[in-house]
């Protein structure tokens, strides 16, 4: 409220009225920025020391004029003007040995006719070529309608070595018949079966050995196919959630008799005469 002839006439009925707490507070003043007290002082130094061209200097080159302008290659130097620049020697680690020169045309000296070659190498470059064979063409077969081909004289489907005799011979020889080496192994092993037969009758005389009869082995077998048909059907009547140390011991246990019974069964079956040591 203004003040008149000395009277405060603060006291209103505006200000019995109900305010919020942010119009009850008192606006804050801006932070104002740092200033220090020198910085007149040191603007007006900056203007003092101030001058024109200090840092570059004044140009020493005109401007040039718009009608010469830059034209291409005119900063390149000519042929004349590159050699006749002095170039720096250039330092080096080592130093190569000097060789000879190589000599000119006219320092050129003639060979004696002494050393000089007689040969005629015209005249014998054309009796070789005469006398070459000509090159034969490589005899190819195409087996498909796309060209692929391949050669024949290596693909096994021409016959070679007619026309040589000791080959012929050879081939004549051993065609249609066994060759010696299976020959001899053949014999080997009729050799080694006719000792273990000596060996086996040795030991049914004295009485160490007992062949089994082909009945007694039919029953055992079949025996055995029973106990495997017995297994698997527990096997099968197994649980499909194998969680406890019970079963998987169960089923480890089944596995092995099953895997043994097989054995069993592939033995007397791949062998018809069994012997029992006594």
């Amino acid at each position: 409220m203004e003040k008149a002839d000395g009277l405060d006439f603060s006291e209103c009925v505006y200000n019995l009225l109900y305010k919020t707490a942010e119009e009850c507070e008192e606006p804050k003043k801006p932070r104002l920025k740092y200033k220090s007290v020198y910085s007149d002082q040191v603007k007006e130094e900056i203007k003092k020391n101030r001058s024109s061209h200090r840092t570059m200097g004044v140009a020493e080159e005109t401007l040039p004029q718009p009608q010469s302008f830059l034209k291409k290659h005119t900063k390149e130097l000519k042929l004349e003007e590159q050699f006749a620049v002095a170039r720096p020697p250039r330092e080096r680690d080592h130093c190569c040995p000097k060789t000879v020169p190589v000599p000119r045309r006219n320092e050129m000296k003639e060979m004696p006719k002494s050393e000089a070659t007689k040969k005629d190498f015209v005249s014998l470059n054309a009796t070789k070529a005469v006398l070459t064979p000509a090159l034969k063409p490589v005899i190819k077969q195409v087996d498909s309608r796309n060209g692929s081909s391949f050669q024949l004289p290596t693909s096994g489907l021409q016959p070679l070595f007619l026309n040589k005799k000791v080959e012929r011979t050879l081939m004549l020889q051993f065609y249609g018949r066994v060759p010696p080496y299976l020959e001899q192994r053949k014999k080997e092993i009729e050799e080694e079966q006719q000792e273990y037969e000596a060996y086996v009758g040795e030991n049914v005389e004295q009485g160490n050995m007992k062949q089994i009869a082909d009945e007694e082995r039919q029953k055992m077998l079949q025996g055995l196919k029973n106990n495997w048909d017995s297994l698997f059907k527990i096997y099968q009547k197994m649980s499909l959630t194998i969680d406890t140390v019970g079963k998987k011991r169960k089923k480890a246990q089944l596995e092995a008799e099953m895997k043994q019974l097989e054995k069993d069964i592939s033995l007397l079956e791949g062998y018809p005469t069994i012997y029992l040591l006594q």
